[in-house]
């Protein structure tokens, strides 16, 4: 299987036989369907050449979306990756062009629904764990909701628990987190969210 990351070195050099273009409401030209023969076949240089073709467009899409070119190449970079791990599903009769455009921009706004809901979750946390007033009784709940979070905390998967506390207590973005640990933006997403669900659960009683 092809690295998306090093495609532009790793993998061949041939040219498409015409440019491809997301065109609406058009079918494929004959040479589109032929790449899409030869990807589906597992030809890694029609791969290849596909992903230098219109990585950097798809890149800038994703990037006026979710305002971060790190993030957009790591969203995209898995896109062809799920792509090529899909390849003899792909349809001849089918735009490739216009599945990419389309696959960019629903990742993109996948990427920000998840984040939205992350963030709403981590004000919930902070507003319940900081409690405003001082009163003993408040003390005390604060306590109790503090040692329910912390006992949730401790009983996350390994890797779970490390990218959480990467993100709350060390502060550091996705994409940073990604970069150390070595794995995708994506796998960060659902690590975090598996995270917050748990929290939301443990916590539901005390809201």
């Amino acid at each position: 299987m092809p690295q998306t990351r090093a495609a532009k070195d790793s993998i061949g050099t041939g040219k498409l036989p015409t440019p491809l273009l997301p065109m609406s409401g058009s079918p494929p030209a004959p040479e589109e369907a032929t790449w899409v023969e030869k990807i589906r076949l597992g030809d890694q240089e029609a791969f290849g050449t596909l992903f230098r073709a219109l990585y950097p467009s798809l890149c800038n899409l994703v990037t006026r979306r979710v305002r971060s070119p790190e993030i957009a190449e790591e969203l995209v970079q898995d896109i062809f990756l799920r792509m090529w791990e899909r390849r003899e599903t792909l349809d001849p009769e089918q735009s490739i062009t216009r599945y990419l455009y389309r696959a960019a921009r629903n990742q993109a706004i996948n990427h920000l629904k998840h984040r939205n809901i992350a963030s709403r979750a981590h004000g919930v946390l902070v507003l319940t764990l900081r409690p405003t007033q001082p009163a003993a009784e408040d003390e005390v709940r604060y306590t109790e909701i503090a040692t329910a979070a912390q006992d949730a905390i401790n009983h996350l998967p390994d890797r779970c628990r490390e990218i959480f506390l990467l993100s709350r207590q060390g502060e550091q973005s996705y994409s940073d987190i990604a970069h150390l640990l070595g794995i995708s933006i994506k796998t960060v997403e659902t690590q975090m969210g598996r995270a917050l669900k748990t929290l939301r659960s443990a916590l539901l009683p005390y809201l």
